[in-house]
This record gives C-alpha cells, sequence and structure tokens, in this order.
C-alpha cells in the first residue's frame, strides 16, 4: 500500500477509496461467513452471541486504510493518538464492567465498542489531517489493488483459521 501510495500522488484519493471499498466487502464476507458457521456450528445460544458479537469488528477493518495512508506519509503518530485515545475509552469502560460484576457478554461487545471507537476516532481524526480529501472509487485501481495483494488475503484467511481452530478444540 506504501508503495502504492508513493508511486502514484495524483491517484490517491482513488487508490484510498478503493481500498477502502475492498477492506469493506472483505469485512462484510468475513462477518457473514462467520456469523454463519457460528449458527450452523453452536448449539448454546450464549455462545453463538459471544461468537457473533466477537465477530462484529471485522466490519470496521476497513479504517486501517486510513492508518495505512497516514502511517505512508510518515504521520503515524497521529494514528497512534487516536488509536491510544480509543483504548483508554475503552479500557475504563472495561473497569467499569468489572467493577459491575457485568456478564461475559458485556465485554465481548466491549471489544466492538473499542474497534468502533478507535474507527471513529481514525476518520475524524484522518479529516482533520487531510483536509478535504475525499476517497474515490476507481473500479481499475481496485483490480491492480487485488492483483498485488491476494497472496496477503490467503495469508490472512490461514492466519484466521489458524486462530480460530483453537477456539474450536477448546469448546469441544
Amino acid at each position: 500500500y506504501i508503495h502504492l501510495w508513493h508511486a502514484n500522488p495524483d491517484h490517491r484519493a482513488e487508490l484510498l477509496g478503493s481500498s477502502l471499498v475492498i477492506r469493506l466487502i472483505m469485512g462484510v464476507g468475513a462477518t457473514l461467513i462467520g456469523i454463519m458457521t457460528v449458527l450452523l456450528v453452536m448449539d448454546d445460544q450464549h455462545l453463538a452471541l459471544l461468537a457473533v458479537l466477537l465477530s462484529l469488528p471485522s466490519l470496521l477493518v476497513a479504517t486501517d486504510v486510513l492508518d495505512f495512508s497516514m502511517q505512508a506519509e510518515a504521520n503515524g503518530k497521529r494514528s497512534v493518538i487516536v488509536r491510544a485515545a480509543a483504548f483508554l475509552i475503552a479500557a475504563c469502560l472495561r473497569l467499569l464492567l468489572i467493577a459491575c460484576e457485568a456478564p461475559l457478554s458485556a465485554f465481548a461487545a466491549m471489544a466492538t465498542i473499542e474497534v468502533s471507537l478507535s474507527a471513529i476516532c481514525l476518520i475524524f481524526g484522518f479529516g482533520s489531517w487531510h483536509g478535504r480529501v475525499r476517497p474515490r472509487w476507481n473500479p481499475s485501481i481496485a483490480l491492480m489493488i487485488a492483483a498485488k495483494c491476494w497472496p496477503l488475503v490467503i495469508s490472512g484467511v490461514m492466519i484466521q483459521i489458524y486462530m480460530r481452530l483453537d477456539q474450536i478444540l477448546v469448546l469441544h
């Protein structure tokens, strides 16, 4: 991404918009697959609710593209600040949940809230840093990105399968 960002300075809005759309589509697909798998495999409704709550952050990983663009411009400090703010808010809320002896599902929901806060902070932080840069979809740039990143997609899928495999083994 950083190479493409610097190699095509005139197409940064299209690169950003196309990357956002691709990541959003992948997040929706991953969330739907996760929810369908949970509904087919799990008999326990409480565990199914936990799994669904923990799969929802996949929808918001598209905003990581904003972080990548900040890092490409050597302004990673800004994204660290906004992510740290979201983390601190979520940590305070987790302490509150602990004090209230909240159920496990509240902590699973807190994971989704933390990712949501991070995404919102990144969006506002990116808007204040980039000003009026408006991401635009460009199918040819999206195809170029897809052609260059398919090994990373396969690697990411394999990592997710590996990470979830031990959770399934622990359940059974």
